[in-house]
């Protein structure tokens, strides 16, 4: 980028500010979809297009200036009144935004803004504004048509997905080069590589460094799955992915076609033809282009309140010392420690107060980028879809709505795939055309709530049961005494579908279980409700922070686990006469209802079972995971604290039903365990108990 010795602080803040004018151009073209006569919102995109021409001509970056330039002379037609913004007219708008955001999230990866493509759209929007006709937007030239032109050959007639896989690796990782190398053996091993960049070959030569790996992958395996296994690569830190596709006859043709409310389907991320990937909000499409998301802004009182706060730590850091100089005799030393102590105790809880306020920002942040996402899926599978966002600034921790993005993307797709029902079979069914789908947050006590509901079909009891008894999984005596909730809830196990085909959209079993498992890593939960013929609505529950939390201290043998109070109902002490058996395991009762006792044994290993003293009473907590309570057998209770979380390193691999450690006070590793996970494999376990005693085994 041609800066004009900008200093890094100022370049930084270009690129937030041009992305935060990116996301208003965007939301602004949606918003006058819905309301086409508004001035106030024809301004108001005027304005934005306005101040990010300046912005990008100002730090050298000509080839976007010149196209935001030529957006900005339609838009005054269109605000003078001699011009219509027309259907096509917002699909050429949206594609020039998508445009204008790859080219900006290159430039921030340090990389160069494609001129090609940049000016080939300018010179179309000049073209329209000197008289041109409305048409729909046709695929322009640049990244996306030079990748097609090195693979078309290499395609021929396969009828696969053909993704372009930019993969980043940590430039301070020594051999970078070498776990560049890794990634692609690993797309080698999931589908055929079409091209590389750089070539194979060099990534072959030891003499080669680089960090950054463009494929172009023709793969029958979801994205998902792909990203995934190159997760395990070490040292990676960026994997986006993106559609390719010909521009060729029939592509033009679908262009070309109206779609179901009278304006064509809008183009690729690239300004290819468009496909359901696009539209679902992968690759760089909008509010997913990368720029901005490592900062946050932080009000000058907070930054004021942090600062009389590390002044009280430095006074009480210097009477410490003060005190370590002292020749006070032992009662009067402690009794000055105790009274630093608790000084000490309310000046870190105010820190950490402060600081989760400086972390916590709004969900808009998040929100902003799914109307278009939505609008373009529905657009692709032939659905009216009324989009309803509410909550937008209901704030939460930076690093849990950065986690909180893909599990909203699978959860608005399966409701406009699977639970939005088509026009012409809602009116079938007494519902007007249009269906509604809603995305929610609010706060309850110390969780954000997250909800994503639709009025469509709703989940489908058959389905569900059928494909649990294909797997084998639960008798069908069983299923059909499952009540509904319960049987919703098996949508949620790996590699589940009810889909009678596999599309780009979904259907192959991935997806829902990926949902709950990325919750789970940030200590959240997600359940469903359902009515056949009604709806559906997923409930995602979610921590505050991610830092620190309130947790129950227990020990089970040697090893001290920590518990989130979130989720723990109860302590009891119990003795074995008020144990009874249930299906070859033990339970107990809880005021009228009967909990099934868990022994940790039964889920990790022999050597950490609980043995309980025959003549007094034991403790047993009960947890609450998604559904059921769970009572957990331990051998002794530490009591409550506060810990700091701290991820597994991936040298530790997967442990079920722990998400992470902590360091206590006395310098002991407490492991933190996932609850919600911890009582699902439990009720496996349980099933699978049942199972084998009903079929006599």
């Amino acid at each position: 980028m041609h800066d004009l010795n900008l200093s890094p602080e100022e370049i930084k803040l270009f690129f937030e500010e041009a992305q935060e004018q990116l996301d208003i151009m965007e939301q602004t073209l949606l918003a006058l979809e819905e309301q086409p006569g508004d001035g106030e919102l024809v301004n108001q995109l005027f304005r934005a297009a306005h101040t990010l021409k300046g912005g990008t001509a100002t730090v050298g970056l000509t080839d976007m200036a010149h196209l935001t330039h030529a957006m900005e002379s339609l838009l005054d037609q269109v605000r003078q009144g001699s011009r219509e913004l027309t259907g096509h007219l917002m699909d050429r708008m949206l594609q020039g935004v998508d445009v204008l955001g790859s080219a900006l999230a290159a430039v921030a990866d340090g990389g160069e803004a494609p001129g090609e493509q940049l000016a080939a759209l300018a010179e179309d929007f000049h073209a329209l504004a000197a008289g041109g006709q409305d048409a729909p937007p046709a695929a322009t030239p640049g990244a996306g048509g030079a990748d097609w032109a090195k693979v078309s050959d290499a395609l021929g007639d396969r009828d696969l997905p053909v993704l372009r896989w930019q993969v980043t690796v940590d430039p301070d990782t020594p051999m970078a080069s070498v776990r560049a190398y890794q990634a692609l053996l690993i797309m080698e091993d999931l589908g055929e590589v079409l091209h590389t960049d750089p070539p194979t070959a060099l990534l072959e030569d030891e003499g080669t460094d680089t960090h950054r790996l463009t494929i172009i992958h023709a793969s029958e395996n979801p994205p998902e799955a792909v990203e995934a296994a190159l997760r395990g690569v070490g040292e990676i830190i960026d994997i986006r992915h993106e559609p390719v596709a010909p521009a060729g006859p029939e592509t033009a043709a679908e262009a070309a076609d109206p779609s179901p409310n009278g304006a064509g389907a809008p183009a690729g991320p690239l300004g290819e033809p468009p496909t359901p990937q696009a539209a679902s909000g992968s690759g760089a499409t909008s509010g997913d282009r990368g720029v901005g998301t490592r900062s946050v802004r932080v009000n000058v009182e907070l930054l004021d309140e942090l600062m009389n706060l590390v002044g009280e730590l430095v006074v009480d850091r210097t009477r410490l010392a003060s005190l370590a100089r002292s020749e006070l005799n032992g009662k009067q030393l402690r009794d000055e420690l105790d009274q630093l102590a608790g000084h000490l105790s309310r000046i870190t809880g105010d820190l950490q107060d402060t600081i989760v306020k400086a972390r916590m920002i709004p969900v808009k942040t998040l929100f902003r980028k799914f109307p278009r996402m939505v609008r373009d899926l529905s657009r692709q599978l032939g659905k009216r879809v009324n989009f309803q966002v509410s909550g937008e600034d209901t704030e939460l921790d930076r690093s849990v709505i950065e986690l909180l993005s893909d599990p909203l993307i699978h959860l608005l797709r399966n409701a406009l795939d699977h639970g939005v029902e088509p026009p012409e079979e809602r009116t079938a069914a007494g519902k007007p055309p249009e269906a509604t789908v809603r995305l929610t947050a609010y706060h309850r006590q110390s969780h954000i709530f997250v909800e994503v509901s639709d009025d469509g079909r709703g989940l489908d009891a058959g389905k569900i049961r059928r494909a649990v008894a294909r797997r084998g999984l639960m008798t069908e005596d069983q299923l059909e005494r499952l009540p509904y909730e319960q049987l919703a809830d098996l949508i949620f196990l790996p590699g589940f579908s009810t889909a009678d085909s596999v599309s780009t959209v979904s259907g192959r079993g991935v997806g829902m279980d990926v949902v709950r498992k990325n919750l789970e890593q940030v200590g959240g939960s997600i359940t469903v409700r359902s009515r056949p013929g009604e709806g559906t609505t997923f409930s995602i529950q979610l921590p505050l922070t991610l830092a620190i939390i309130q947790a129950l201290l227990v020990r089970i043998k040697d090893v001290t686990y920590a518990l989130p109070l979130a989720h723990v109902s109860e302590v009891l002490l119990l003795t074995n006469d008020e144990i009874y058996p249930l299906y070859g395991r033990q339970a107990v009762r809880v005021r009228d209802t009967t909990v099934p006792l868990l022994n940790p044994a039964h889920l990790w290993c022999e050597e950490g079972a609980v043995v309980w003293a025959e003549d007094e009473p034991n403790p047993v907590v009960v947890i609450q995971g998604d559904m059921e309570p769970l009572a957990l057998m331990v051998d002794r209770l530490i009591g409550e604290e506060e810990i700091v979380i701290k991820s597994l390193g991936p040298l530790t691999g997967r442990v079920g039903g722990i998400s992470g450690a902590s360091i206590l006070g006395d310098g002991r590793v407490a492991l933190i365990v996932d609850v919600p996970s911890l009582c699902r494999e439990a009720r496996q376990v349980l099933a699978r108990d049942n199972f084998r005693q009903l079929k006599g085994g």
